[in-house]
């Protein structure tokens, strides 16, 4: 791997973490790995079990390798590809490239992908959200997940393909959600909510359109970036700050933080239902003859009537060639709208554009280049 490669002739120091200070074999991969998102512990024998099994003919450059111990190996590299890997050996040496043959095949332990490497995951909550590492970090280090923080019934989504299944029984979890993902991973959703108002009433029960999307059937399949539930504080959340537990399971739990860190944030959702449009409010970003690039700021999308506020983000659409594009300005009818084409676009002017309506797509949903079709465009008049 590239960043890897950066550090080759460092010189290798006992517990050592950062480039300066020098590197030993975990603070190597540890530090490296950081850069991508993905949080891994400072030792060998922790990092040997964040991550999936790998067999040897499965290696593909960055998955970490082990030797020296097939419980708690005592020596690591990341794989690099050609049967090599880089590591920083021991006292006395830098950080450099062997060959996996000889000797070090002879104490070879195994490897592992680390988990942030799997399929990337939707961010499970649309929005404004805050989330920190806090896997394990309760006293007794049980808390096998991370609290994503945010504003009351804010909308939950599949984080990938799957199947769901509620769970209402526990007095702890509250109104729970099981995804059985395509990837073969288990996501809970804990504490969705149980208020019917937008105080924390309790009086609400862990069912549709309540804790669970308006429709969604336990045991029914779903979509990427669907929407699942609402956010809440149920269960031993109850009065806490609105969040969701969200936690990751891959044979045992894994920590969801560096999932989160490399997840696709949802630009908008929409409810179930026939095909969705959305309309867009925001600022010329730049055009071309067939697409208009803008800074959005507020989102209205259907079906559902959901309204998403300081989107914060460039969007860029196709324009169909048949698009009714005008511009707000007194014309000689008076219905203060002038026929007009994308050339005439500013950058910094105010536009307003309502989608083609569509089948839902992920990258729809995500807002990717080219996933979004405008019929219409009004731009606002210069000062």
């Amino acid at each position: 791997m590239a960043i890897a490669k950066r550090y080759l002739g460092i010189p290798y120091v006992y517990a050592g973490a950062t480039p300066k200070g020098g590197f030993d074999c975990s603070g190597l991969t540890q530090y490296v790995y950081a850069q991508l998102g993905i949080s891994l512990t400072h030792y060998s024998g922790a990092q040997f079990h964040e991550g999936y099994r790998i067999l040897k003919s499965q290696l593909r450059p960055g998955d970490l390798v082990f030797f020296y111990g097939k419980k708690e190996p005592e020596h690591e590299g990341m794989y690099i590809g050609n049967g090599q890997f880089i590591h920083a050996p021991h006292t006395g040496d830098v950080v450099k490239i062997s060959p996996m043959a000889g000797h070090y095949s002879e104490v070879y332990s195994g490897a592992v992908r680390p988990y942030g490497l799997g399929p990337a995951i939707v961010f499970p909550i649309v929005g404004k959200a805050q989330y920190a590492n806090t896997f394990n970090s309760t006293p007794k280090g049980l808390l096998p997940g991370n609290d994503i923080i945010a504003a009351k019934k804010s909308l939950v989504v599949a984080a990938e393909n799957g199947t769901v299944k509620f769970s209402t029984k526990s007095k702890e979890a509250g109104c729970m959600l099981y995804l059985y993902g395509a990837s073969s991973r288990t996501f809970e959703y804990l504490h969705l909510n149980n208020d019917l108002t937008n105080k924390d009433d309790n009086t609400g029960q862990c069912v549709a359109g309540t804790a669970y999307a308006p429709g969604l059937k336990n045991g029914q399949k779903v979509k990427a970036g669907q929407v699942i539930g609402y956010v809440g504080d149920s269960g031993i959340a109850n009065g806490t700050q609105p969040h969701v537990h969200f936690e990751v399971h891959k044979s045992g739990p894994v920590n969801p933080y560096p999932y989160l860190n490399k997840s696709q944030r949802l630009l908008f959702a929409v409810l179930p239902g026939s095909d969705f449009t959305i309309t867009v409010d925001g600022d010329v970003v730049s055009s071309t003859a067939t697409t208009l690039t803008f800074a959005a700021s507020t989102i209205h999308a259907w079906p559902g009537g959901l309204v998403f506020r300081n989107v914060n983000r460039n969007l860029t659409v196709n324009v169909a060639s048949d698009a009714d594009i005008q511009l707000a300005a007194p014309d000689l009818a008076g219905t203060g709208m002038v026929k007009t084409t994308l050339a005439s676009a500013e950058a910094g002017q105010g536009v307003s554009i309502r989608t083609t309506p569509g089948p839902v797509s992920l990258d729809a949903l995500l807002g990717k280049k080219n996933a979004l079709q405008a019929s219409e465009v009004i731009l606002s008049a210069m000062p």
